[in-house]
């Protein structure tokens, strides 16, 4: 199959049309793959994930919360963030998305601080001369990343999954732009998992009314307010013009109508919402995350996903 042809286009919609997103605003080279999403309540504990209770696996779960001095929001023996400095940093992000920049702030901190870090990683061993920092992040993850494989059946049973939204085409067109997808995917959950793997036994410390204040910025958006709720959500994450993403409106309709009042049914629009997709780790679409009626992701599915198969993971998710 010829680059460019409609077919092509197709499959690529479903994995390369926010790849890299989240490092793109700020002009970083790798995408960190680290989602962060928010949601909590305050109590009298002294790390981050035991006072919001519900917050994603970022890299600063762990930190300790504490009153920090002179401007400081992060502190530890290898790396300190000002305030002052990640202002500079939201500075540099385009006009048209600095709104929602600016309510996504501890997300912000999350990436400097995940940044900062894996250069102190990547330079400690294996620094080459004149190398910049992006260039050793670079090294760094391709290292952690260079032995991930994709098996025929997983490549098989994506395809099957999927072959309504990709239009009729035949296996053979597109195995190795499925291949190459499902290894980009991997590559990125190997790279989270490296990357998080850094924080273990470092005493990180943030500053207690700085996060306070960001995170009651930071859960004002619809999928938190769906998480919040008490009923269970699906979130479909996609853009207008995808054909999977189109395809999947009439079921999300569907189903809201069918389960009114019992399941919060959201789509949200990453195209125009470019800091919540990259909070939530959209890196291909549509997606759709399963929360229980707790706030806790329980299940996510990338690409077209049949009607049938939606109700399968809502009943198992206790949805009647």
């Amino acid at each position: 199959m010829k680059p460019g042809s409609g077919e092509r286009r197709e499959i690529g919609m479903l994995y390369n049309f926010y790849n890299g997103l989240m490092f793109r605003i700020f002009g970083f080279l790798i995408c960190l793959a680290v989602c962060v999403s928010w949601y909590g309540g305050a109590s009298a504990a002294t790390t981050l994930r035991e006072t919001y209770p519900r917050i994603a696996e970022g890299f600063l779960k762990k930190a300790t919360l504490k009153k920090l001095d002179n401007g400081v929001i992060l502190a530890s023996k290898e790396v300190t963030i000002k305030e002052s400095e990640l202002n500079e940093l939201v500075s540099k992000a385009d006009s048209k998305i600095r709104d929602q920049v600016n309510k996504s702030l501890f997300f912000v901190l999350d990436h400097e601080a995940t940044r900062q870090f894996l250069v102190k990683e990547a330079k400690k061993n294996q620094a080459q001369p004149s190398e910049s920092d992006e260039d050793a992040i670079k090294r760094f993850l391709e290292g952690k990343a260079s032995s991930v494989s994709v098996s025929d059946d997983q490549v098989k049973k994506f395809f099957d999954e999927n072959k309504e939204a990709l239009g009729g085409i035949s296996f053979e067109k597109v195995e190795g732009e499925i291949r190459a997808y499902l290894s980009e995917l991997k590559r990125q959950e190997t790279v989270q998992e490296a990357v998080l793997g850094i924080a273990e036994g470092k005493e990180i410390l943030l500053d207690a009314d700085w996060v306070k204040k960001h995170y009651e910025l930071a859960i004002d958006n619809p999928v938190e307010k769906a998480r919040g709720s008490g009923v269970p959500s699906l979130v479909e994450f996609g853009a207008t013009g995808c054909k999977p993403c189109d395809m999947m409106q009439p079921i999300l309709e569907k189903l809201r109508k069918k389960y009114e009042g019992r399941l919060n049914v959201v789509f949200l629009n990453v195209s125009q919402e470019q800091i919540l997709g990259a909070r939530y780790g959209i890196r291909t679409i549509p997606v759709q995350a399963f929360y229980d009626k707790d706030g806790k992701e329980v299940h996510r599915h990338v690409g077209f996903y049949p009607e049938t198969e939606v109700e399968g993971a809502l009943s198992r998710m206790g949805v009647k």
